[in-house]
């Protein structure tokens, strides 16, 4: 990892026994490494730093090793931006102190997995009052979940070996323990009552730094803004990492759209020969494109409109498939689009209509029944399609005026173009009116 590193000695002088090093970012240290001019070496060195709540938190290093005017010390892994080095009494004359920074992954997630850190990633200790949980490794933590409550719960955390325990707050969120992110070597918890927790009653969530990128999107806590910085090819970046988390993809989806709602679409007309199901459009233009609106008239008149972000790095736009002759398409790109070609790929027209003399029933099996208000007298909607005329079915009434709905669900897509209703001639089962209306999808409105 790379970070910009400020260098600050206190004082004048052409050696000192105090410096600050401030980086650019929070960045992950382990060791330090410190020049002597006189080839002397002190025998402690101290440090202090910040963690991301603001406490500030005393480390002492270990040394390791020397090489001519070169010394290294470790200390348990810090994620700071500000280590203030305080080296004991010596007549060592240090001119400088360097930071190494550390590879951040080991510590804290950056892409959408699942976080929690493994059984056999740390111990327990029965303590008075509670459980100390000791991690294999430092990991930076900013989630607890208890699998059950303890009274008056407090939870403290320690940076390392030796090092004093430090209160952290937490927000409980449905039934997990939210805290600010720290680097964590070994965390306390204490309560009232039975608190000898398991193994298998504890569950400990590494920091997932995606949701820090995530936030720092929006100007406000409505997400309704963006930062003036913020381009879609960074949020585009971000929803590559995203698969899992709902929160995650939200947001990014509600980022993506404020973006775009801002960009003039380009209009292209597209004109087709015949109504066909289509699903799939290859855009051969120079610009990136961020969304592509496609826009027709169904056979009854109906405007529909579907849109996609489903678009792959050769310019290959997929739709849900429809029905359509004619298709207006809106693309959102990065720069206006000068020049397009659409060119359709072409789907097998057999899957979904017939073009032969042949019986064009839809199977039966393929279909799902039910009702929008329920059933009369516990028959169910399958009934409806069962093939035999010596069963019924009707919805119950849910209104004074009459029934309700009954809706058919086809496994695959198909087009249609009619409908045998047998019904009952008696008041059983009488159809006085009716209306049908289709979706092409589950999302589309009918």
């Amino acid at each position: 990892m790379s970070s910009e590193i400020t260098f600050i000695r206190n004082g004048n002088a052409p050696s000192s026994n105090n410096f600050n090093l401030k980086l650019s970012s929070n960045s992950i240290i382990k060791n330090l490494i410190i020049e002597s001019q006189n080839n002397i070496f002190p025998e402690e060195l101290n440090l202090e730093f910040k963690d991301f709540i603001g406490n500030d938190i005393a480390l002492r290093a270990k040394r390791l090793r020397e090489m001519g005017n070169i010394q290294e010390w470790e200390v348990n892994p810090i994620l700071t931006d500000l280590v203030k080095v305080k080296i004991g009494e010596s007549e060592a004359s240090i001119i400088n102190v360097t930071p190494v920074l550390t590879d951040i992954k080991p510590y804290y997630a950056q892409s959408d997995i699942d976080t929690r850190i493994p059984q056999s990633d740390f111990e327990i200790t029965r303590v008075d009052n509670g459980i100390e949980v000791e991690l294999k490794n430092s990991k930076i933590i900013d989630r607890i979940k208890l699998k059950r409550e303890l009274i008056n719960l407090e939870i403290f955390y320690s940076p390392g070996e030796g090092q004093s325990w430090i209160s952290l707050t937490n927000i409980p969120i449905s039934g997990t323990l939210k805290i600010h992110p720290v680097m964590v070597k070994k965390f306390l918890l204490t309560g009232e009552g039975n608190t000898q927790l398991s193994k298998e009653e504890i569950e400990i969530f590494m920091f997932n730094y995606l949701s820090v990128e995530i936030e720092n999107l929006f100007l406000n806590d409505e997400y309704t803004e963006l930062k003036p910085e913020v381009t879609i090819d960074y949020i585009i970046e971000l929803q590559k990492k995203t698969s899992l988390t709902q929160e995650y993809i939200d947001k990014l989806s509600t980022a993506r759209d404020i973006l775009i709602g801002g960009m003039m679409g380009e209009i292209i007309e597209y004109i087709g020969n015949d109504f066909k199901v289509v699903e799939s459009f290859n855009f051969l233009t120079e610009e990136n494109i961020y969304r592509v609106r496609a826009s027709y008239v169904d056979r009854y008149g109906n405007e529909k409109t579907i849109e996609t972000e489903n678009i792959s790095e050769d310019k290959i736009v997929m739709f849900e498939k429809f029905y359509a002759k004619d298709i207006t398409f809106t693309i959102f790109a990065s720069a206006e689009i000068t020049n397009v070609q659409i060119t359709e790929i072409e789907l097998n027209q057999d899957e979904y209509y017939a073009q032969s003399d042949i019986d064009t029933r839809v199977d039966k099996n393929n279909l799902l029944t039910s009702s929008g208000c329920g059933v009369y007298g516990g028959l169910e909607a399958d009934r409806a399609i069962d093939g035999n005329e010596a069963t019924n079915f009707h919805s119950n009434a849910y209104t004074d005026i009459g029934y309700g709905d009954f809706y058919l669900k086809n496994s695959s897509p198909k087009v249609i173009d009619r409908i045998n209703i047998l019904t009952r001639p008696n008041s059983l089962g009488r159809i006085d009116n009716y209306k049908i209306l289709y979706k092409e999808d589950l999302q589309k409105s009918g």
